[in-house]
């Protein structure tokens, strides 16, 4: 893995954008630029220092943001899809994903971090960090399996060419961070209700999955590898909004720690 900052992040965003410029716009089927069009600014994860300094290297995934960037007022699909469109002036890909960047970069800069994250997630990062001797919060990289919410929620309600189109590019988008960024392990604090997501981008992007031995029952903490990520080691969790007991998302890090030389 490319351990120079500037360079890994350079490659993020060289693969973002050309994910980025292969949108449909044929999927959206409401006026771009209507009052119908709630996505928040797409999220993409970056690198800090701390992250590729760390062993080990950890990615944590959630469901998605709420409401992830869109203070600035100006962040819908139909921006996107404008800034992917050659003939349009005035706004390109780069200006998008480089917005992002400073986002992402200003959420781990917050004190609180990840305040406005829905409940929990931000705690639990920070617990995975602690447990495992990395930087808090930046050793550690955060993703979600939807690159947008829509209206301050799940996009997956919206018509089906719709959520379809937004589940392909954010299963890219985070295969390419997958692949730039090499984590060892990768905890998904999805829940089992996204588990057809997971398995998509599994068979899709890395050839496939197959189940680790585990004393858990699948439903509460799933533990899996994939050909294509080398080493890595998977879990697939609950995420803190929904189910409260933590006693699974800490078996996950039970596991970490045990293949990490911890316990």
């Amino acid at each position: 893995m490319n351990t120079n900052l500037d360079e890994c992040n350079n490659s993020l965003s060289s693969e973002y954008k050309a994910i980025l410029s292969g949108m449909d716009p044929s999927s959206f089927q409401f006026v771009v630029g209507s009052d119908e069009d709630r996505y928040s600014g797409v999220l993409l994860p970056f690198a800090h220092a701390e992250y590729l300094a760390a062993k080990p290297r950890v990615m944590l995934v959630g469901q998605e943001t709420t409401d992830w960037n869109t203070l600035n007022g100006k962040n819908t699909i139909a921006r996107v899809l404008k800034a992917a469109d050659p003939k349009e002036d005035g706004l390109d890909l780069d200006t998008i994903i480089q917005e992002a960047h400073t986002r992402y970069d200003a959420q781990y800069e917050d004190p609180q971090f990840l305040p406005s994250v829905r409940r929990g997630l931000g705690g639990y990062h920070k617990q995975l960090a602690k447990a495992l001797n990395l930087a808090v919060p930046k050793g550690i990289v955060w993703a979600n399996v939807s690159a947008w919410d829509y209206d301050a929620g799940s996009p997956r309600g919206r018509p089906w060419q719709e959520a379809t189109e937004i589940s392909r590019v954010s299963l890219e988008l985070l295969a390419a961070s997958i692949r730039t960024l090499e984590p060892n392990h990768i905890v998904f604090v999805s829940g089992p209700d996204l588990d057809p997501f997971v398995k998509g981008l599994l068979q899709v992007h890395f050839g496939g999955y197959q189940d680790c031995e585990s004393p858990h029952r699948q439903r509460k903490l799933w533990v899996f590898r994939s050909p294509g990520l080398k080493q890595a080691t998977c879990y697939r969790t609950s995420h803190p909004a929904y189910y409260r007991d933590n006693k699974f998302r800490r078996a996950a890090i039970n596991l970490i720690q045990k293949a990490s030389g911890m316990a």
